[in-house]
């Protein structure tokens, strides 16, 4: 799975004041603001409703700055949405907005805010410019402490008194992180933890302050740092949230927090969580289904987006390609993370209602989160696939993409584990891996798997295409063949896929999901 660019900031530096001390340290945990809901068994908070909001450019300011900005915005909208803020992203600053379903100021300027909400804020915490763990720490610390993250100059500028200063405090950003565990870490939440590059200054962050969240950015590959990660995820109840992303090898920390009952959210990239999470939004639980069609001697295809794990691909790169042109020209599937049904209700609303008949919705991998279901504990599996089985019910969706590695090699659901899903909760059917696998399908507990590989481009789905007509070729043209192809969402646009779409001859038929799901239970059934 490609990672986004990362956005490549600094801190600005900033003389030397004598520290405060660790004022914090002692305190007793935070409750939650009266704005936020969060119910046992729901898997992210509830903000409360938007009602008019203010923004401003994140474009405008410097990356130190962006931080003060986005920290004063988590601690706004801890009580009520009320900024939005604006940043150069692929679908444009403003794309969304219509869909927050209330007005928007024209933009502010940051002291503007600042001095509008001053009430609001306790102080500033001054983040390390040599220390970059330093703005993971500030990030935790501003939400504990209601205080923005500011370099000594701003936090003069807006007359906010220091409550911590970090610069020197730390020898190393390992030192950093300890400390914030074993200091902060029983204040803040532990129903979720946040994991972000600490150059990332125009996202994830209000929500992490919002939320009263530990924030790191955690380095797998480090045997140190490996253990922290393995403390937070023992401390966490199970199917929490591990939201962000993961640094030092994407499989070996999946695997490390399956085998806790953990899972990954991908969302480091997410913007205005703070807003979206509180922004109503009807949802369809029972969309257009599209009727299977009777089982012919043909090439039957069905074609996927790939990345459906992503909060942020959701709101941003997704976003992108369902405004392709070429969109519903063609039968494709799209993956979706459930847990958008708390983050931003109104994002997957807007896909639902915009959707062609051509358009599949489904459950990104693997269900409610990020896991290897080989990796997590049996003993709690079944509640995962229960809790998988309640978002998909609530979002209208019947099929589920899954990955499974183990070693960070891809591998086959084990039996128990399809049994586990189809008892849980009954999906039309599974897509499985992104590896190649392009015309074996299984159909386990009466659950079809369609497996296949990555197309990165036109040619690879095209060689995919050709590899599947070969095979009905090499049976004579006397039995169906069914093959899946995961296209990969940051190279393949609908476009592309539409172009290869139409070299292909009669002999194949695209489909949606449920309809290639049902002829291949039509096509075990008659085996």
């Amino acid at each position: 799975m490609e990672r986004r660019t990362f956005l490549a900031t600094a801190l600005a530096a900033g003389a030397a004041v004598p520290l405060l001390g660790t004022s914090t340290a002692g305190a007793a945990p935070r409750p939650a603001a009266a704005g936020i809901s969060w119910p046992s068994g729901q898997a992210l908070p509830g903000f409360a409703a938007p009602s008019r909001l203010a923004t401003a450019d994140l474009s405008a300011y410097s990356a130190a700055d962006q931080l003060t900005l986005i920290s004063l915005q988590g601690i706004v909208n801890r009580t009520q949405p009320r900024i939005y803020l604006l940043a150069n992203v692929g679908e444009g600053k403003a794309t969304w907005q219509p869909d927050t379903g209330v007005p928007n100021d024209s933009p502010s300027t940051l002291a503007a805010l600042v001095a509008r909400y001053r009430s609001e804020v306790k102080g500033a915490v001054i983040p390390d410019p040599a220390l970059p763990q330093s703005v993971s720490v500030a990030t935790t610390l501003a939400g504990l402490e209601d205080a923005l993250i500011a370099t000594p100059e701003m936090a003069a500028s807006l007359g906010l008194p220091i409550i911590e200063d970090l610069r020197g405090r730390f020898t190393s950003d390992l030192a950093a992180s300890q400390w914030q565990i074993d200091t902060l870490w029983p204040r803040t939440t532990h129903r979720m933890v946040i994991s972000m590059n600490t150059s990332l200054t125009a996202y994830l962050r209000d929500y992490a302050i919002a939320n009263r969240a530990l924030t790191v950015w955690l380095d797998h590959s480090d045997p140190a740092q490996k253990a922290l990660i393995e403390r937070l995820a023992d401390d966490m109840p199970d199917h929490s949230p591990y939201m962000g992303w993961l640094r030092g090898g994407e499989s070996p920390a999946v695997e490390t927090l399956s085998n806790r009952s953990c899972h990954v959210l991908a969302a480091d990239t997410a913007q205005n969580l703070s807003v979206w999470s509180g922004v109503p939004a009807s949802i369809d639980t029972n969309p257009y289904q599209a009727a299977t069609p009777a089982l012919q001697n043909k090439i039957y295809v069905t074609l996927t987006y790939s990345d459906g794990d992503n909060l942020q691909y959701a709101q941003h790169k997704m976003r992108q390609l369902w405004d392709d042109p070429a969109r519903g020209q063609i039968p494709v599937n799209w993956p979706v993370p459930p847990e958008i049904l708390d983050a931003a209700p109104a994002l997957y609303a807007h896909y639902q209602r915009t959707a062609t008949t051509k358009d599949y919705l489904l459950s990104g991998p693997s269900g409610l989160g990020y896991v290897f279901p080989s990796a997590y504990p049996a003993a709690t599996f079944d509640s995962y696939v229960s809790r998988t089985a309640d978002y998909t019910r609530r979002l209208g969706m019947n099929s589920t993409a899954i990955i499974n590695r183990l070693d960070s090699t891809y591998e086959p659901l084990t039996d128990a584990a399809v049994a586990a899903y189809a008892k849980g909760m009954a999906p039309l059917g599974i897509f499985q891996n992104y590896d190649d696998f392009y015309t074996e399908q299984l159909l386990l507990s009466g659950t079809p798997i369609a497996r296949s590989r990555l197309a990165l481009d036109q040619d690879e789905l095209h060689a995919g295409l050709t590899r599947a007509a070969d095979a009905w070729t090499a049976a004579g043209g006397k039995a169906p063949v069914f093959t899946m192809v995961f296209l990969h969402a940051w190279t393949m646009t609908p476009s592309d896929a539409a172009a290869v779409a139409a070299t292909l001859d009669d002999r194949f038929v695209l489909l949606r999901g449920e309809q290639f799901f049902g002829l291949v239970k039509k096509a075990g059934s008659a085996g």
